[in-house]
């Protein structure tokens, strides 16, 4: 179970998002799907890597295009991680220099990066969006299949759009617990 971060005491360590019209809960399933899709794709990221070497091991024929598939769908898959990890504060803290500090403190800290990184993703979101209309109208494909370029775009439209709603809601969380 990951550890959520403590804001004052005022919410339950397991759920730290709130619930109060269920929207926290909502974000928390989603989130949750999005990244078993992103699982389900590496594992089959695998399976076509086992396949493609022992063919080329036993028969001298790997999988073509398994470098495009693996390319493409593990970029999927890294969006598709993102706002589970967020939700469930799972990314990397440097507590070095905050362990000390008191849980107030900390807490206006937490509210500093996530709406830092609330306004970040919002950006590569946008830039995601022109980058992926840009694919679409050119009409470019990957080499050896052709599959599609901008399928990988939506979906890192998805997730990162999904991670600023995550990212905002954490802030009115945050911000509610520091009135208190």
């Amino acid at each position: 179970m990951v550890e959520h971060p403590p804001v004052d005491g005022d919410l339950d360590e397991g759920d730290w998002l709130g619930s109060d019209a269920g929207f926290g809960r909502l974000l928390t399933r989603v989130t949750e799907w999005l990244a078993v899709c992103g699982g389900a794709l590496i594992l089959v990221v695998m399976v076509i890597t086992v396949i493609s070497v022992t063919g080329r091991a036993l028969l001298g024929r790997p999988v073509v295009g398994d470098y495009e598939i693996t390319e493409l769908a593990c970029g999927i898959a890294v969006f598709l991680f993102f706002p589970y990890t967020q939700v469930t504060h799972g990314n990397i803290v440097a507590e070095f220099f905050t362990a000390r500090l008191s849980r107030r403190n900390q807490s206006r800290l937490e509210l500093i990066h996530t709406a830092i990184f609330a306004g970040f993703a919002a950006f590569l979101c946008w830039r995601m969006i022109l980058g992926g209309f840009d694919k679409y109208h050119s009409l470019a494909t990957s080499m050896l299949l052709g599959l599609p370029v901008w399928i990988s775009y939506a979906a890192g439209v998805l997730a990162l759009g999904l991670l600023t709603v995550v990212c905002i809601w954490i802030v009115a969380r945050l911000v509610a617990a520091e009135r208190r």
